[in-house]
């Protein structure tokens, strides 16, 4: 009940990232799934992003982890959303008092430390191959097919590089799916954080320059030509400030009691030949 008032409360706030204090055995409790359906059913607005804590060290599971690393993935096939990203392994931290020791902490704190990292970057920014400061884990992942089975659950982990040290392996998400195949599924959906990281990013900007445009008047009375131009004028800078790569196709739609705006851009990659579908309601 205290969730959902809170939920509640905070429906229109303008905010990123939600980073629940439950992890591990509780990675894909029920509160973690409530505020996971607060995303995708009751948001007003763009979408933030849910971050979970997973296991925080291995089960005797010998060389294979899909079968008995069940906390960290069995949380990624419930939570199973572009929206919602579970970390792997709980992380070492040197003692203030005595540098020499290195502490134990939970999966939360690996959690907290990509948070902090995706906080002070830029949307179109991933933690692919970041070190986020992390020096140990409790999981080490030499095994390749570890790694690989948890990519293709969407479990976020680390990995030990020469010359670099522990690193993000993948900035995925729990969208469950073959992700050998697909980088952007027909829906507009993606694995990878930075896509869902950089189509929220416009949807809140856009949303957030039309509240202005519309002071004194409504979505509904602006002429669609001026909102088409203010659109292209808006998209254009999202492109001078290296967010995005082109766009097209602009689409304004009025309905009875809103304006539905859509078009189609692409992304800073290497697949700069995908056009993705953005929409929002203004």
């Amino acid at each position: 009940a205290a969730l959902t008032a809170l939920l509640s409360e905070i429906k229109e706030y303008d905010y990123t990232f939600l980073l629940p204090l439950e992890y591990e055995d509780n990675a894909a409790g029920s509160n973690n799934l409530a505020l996971l359906s607060y995303i995708l059913n009751d948001r007003i607005g763009s979408k933030p992003t849910l971050h979970v804590g997973g296991q925080n060290v291995k089960e005797n599971r010998g060389s294979r982890i899909s079968t008995d690393s069940t906390t960290s993935v069995g949380a990624a096939k419930l939570l199973a959303s572009q929206f919602a990203t579970v970390y792997h392994g709980g992380i070492f931290q040197t003692d203030k008092v005595t540098p020499s020791i290195q502490v134990p902490k939970p999966s939360l704190y690996f959690a907290a430390k990509a948070v902090g990292y995706r906080a002070g970057q830029n949307p179109q920014d991933s933690l692919t191959y970041k070190t986020l400061g992390i020096t140990k884990s409790q999981d080490i992942l030499n095994n390749v097919t570890d790694r690989e089975n948890l990519i293709q659950f969407g479990v976020l982990h680390l990995r030990e590089v020469d010359g670099i040290g522990l690193v993000v392996n993948l900035d995925i998400n729990t969208l469950q799916g073959d992700k050998n195949k697909f980088y952007m599924n027909p829906d507009g959906s993606s694995y990878e954080n930075m896509s869902v990281q950089i189509k929220e990013y416009l949807i809140k900007s856009l949303i957030n320059k039309f509240k202005k445009e519309f002071i004194g008047t409504t979505s509904l009375k602006y002429p669609s030509s001026l909102l088409k131009t203010n659109l292209a004028n808006f998209l254009s800078d999202m492109v001078a400030s290296g967010l995005i790569v082109s766009w097209r196709n602009i689409v304004i739609t009025k309905r009875a009691v809103d304006t539905y705006v859509e078009f189609e851009y692409q992304e800073p990659t290497t697949n700069e030949k995908l056009f993705i579908l953005a929409y929002a309601t203004i």
